[in-house]
């Protein structure tokens, strides 16, 4: 406000602070991180920090003009800025190679109303594998650091675990420990969702052996003892990734019935009345009680009273899953 008042009482300064430039200007000076990997190509990361949105934000209502009138490539363009060298902001790298923070990015967009499309960044970045060394490496960097760092990372690379050798080359490099690390309870709620998610992927697309080695880790007692803990929405993550990783095989699915998952579970949709949360349970009940050989009957018998209550909905995905536990 200050430094505001002293521009405002320059020549010009008034209609500076009121200028589309100034906005653009201020879109371009993002926090930039440069990470390098092994293989030698680095990513670039780029978050804004509250002062900086305080002051763009400010821009704009000092200004008074509709931000949706800006020129989509105008403000691509400012934004680019951000990963440029701050001793050659003439050199950008190749967008490929930049990411703007998912976080940032929604503020942009749905605080701010800015004119920004995921197409523009998102979709560039979270279909380049060759990023993977990089995404892990910082996740082992950030350990215990910048969280919002975490959650991009954790966000970049569940998009990226969707193949088999992906999967594969993420498992060399490492990233099994450190995602049973960020399902720690000590991490914030959003830590836990994203690690649930990767684990989700992994279980999902990824081979027996990979769902062999992620138990090996030690992660589905970790996993059932954070469903018992977790808050609603990061106890239906962590249930559909042991419903995934169950799923795997007969020895995975005993493993987590083993492990005592279907009490916390039938808590879980116990304490709940929402849609969402009967449909991963049952969901899941469902995977627990398939396969060949059957499960130990005792292990899975406590569902059968919740179970008739489930048949009553009115949800069709609840009543499939239901049936399917039948069978």
């Amino acid at each position: 406000v200050q430094i505001e008042s002293i521009i405002e009482t320059r020549p010009g300064g008034h209609d500076l602070l009121r200028s589309e430039s100034r906005l653009l200007y201020l879109l371009g000076q993002g926090s930039r991180y440069e990470i390098h990997s092994d293989n030698g190509t680095p990513f670039y990361y780029v978050q804004f920090f509250k002062e900086l949105f305080d002051e763009i934000k400010g821009a704009i209502e000092v200004a008074g003009f509709d931000v949706n009138e800006l020129a989509r490539e105008d403000v691509v363009k400012a934004l680019m800025r951000s990963f440029a060298r701050g001793d050659d902001p003439d050199r950008i790298p190749l967008k490929s190679q930049c990411y703007l923070s998912r976080r940032m990015f929604m503020y942009l967009k749905k605080r701010l109303k800015l004119p920004i499309y995921e197409e523009d960044w998102l979709d560039y970045f979270v279909t380049n594998k060759q990023n993977l060394p990089q995404i892990i490496k910082v996740l082992k960097v950030e350990r215990s650091g910048n969280i919002m760092i975490q959650v991009d990372c954790l966000f970049l690379l569940s998009q990226l675990l969707v193949d088999v050798p992906t999967i594969q080359q993420a498992i060399d490099m490492g990233i099994l420990p450190l995602l049973v690390d960020f399902l720690n309870p000590q991490n914030k709620l959003v830590i836990m969702v994203n690690a649930a998610k990767a684990v989700y992927k992994i279980c999902i697309y990824g081979t027996v052996a990979h769902a062999q080695a992620l138990m090996e880790t030690g992660v589905i007692p970790k996993l059932v003892h954070h469903l018992s803990l977790a808050d609603e929405v990061v106890a239906q993550n962590i249930a559909l990734a042991l419903a995934s990783l169950a799923s795997k095989s007969t020895f995975c699915r005993d493993a987590a019935l083993r492990a005592e998952i279907m009490p916390p579970l039938l808590r879980l949709l116990k304490s709940s009345n929402q849609l969402s949360t009967m449909q991963t349970v049952s969901e899941v009940i469902a995977t627990l009680c398939q396969g060949d050989p059957k499960p130990d009957f005792a292990l899975v018998e406590p569902c059968l009273e919740p179970l008739s209550h489930l048949l009553l909905s009115d949800d069709e995905q609840v009543l499939m899953n239901s049936c399917a536990t039948l069978t």
